[in-house]
């Protein structure tokens, strides 16, 4: 791999992180049938090497049940896996298609969309949600 792509991918190793730690500190976690693992494709095996260790030293550090990641390139799955265990009780290992309650962090996401939106004047938080939203009823 040249160094310029491998340099790329490890600027990208934090972003990977924060997603990895969000959606392992999400309320709960239910596990869900399928695949388990989705094989690193062969110019993603690096990155997949490099995150694995360091997802699992997370996880001890911060006591993290379960984790699951996917990486993406050009919408396709490079690797997935799942670390930890979905279920403690049934000892069920998360996978790469564990699915995880949302809890509350879908807030985060709205009030961001929210504020990309003031920041191109496309909304104003001073007007009525009704100007945006013509049915709502509060």
């Amino acid at each position: 791999m040249k160094p310029q792509v491998m340099f790329k991918r490890a600027r990208l190793f934090p972003l990977f992180a924060i997603v990895a730690f969000w959606l392992s500190i999400l309320s709960g976690v239910i596990a869900a049938a399928g695949q388990s693992v989705v094989t690193p494709r062969a110019d993603y095996a690096d990155v997949a090497a490099i995150m694995k260790p360091f997802i699992e030293r997370q996880m001890a550090e911060k006591q993290l049940q379960a984790l699951s990641i996917a990486v993406v390139d050009d919408q396709t799955i490079t690797w997935a896996s799942g670390f930890g265990l979905a279920d403690r009780t049934t000892k069920t290992p998360a996978t790469a298609d564990t699915v995880y309650r949302i809890g509350s962090v879908s807030k985060l996401f709205t009030d961001i969309g929210v504020m990309q939106l003031v920041e191109r004047g496309e909304l104003r938080l001073d007007n009525p949600i009704t100007n945006y939203l013509p049915g709502f009823q509060p």
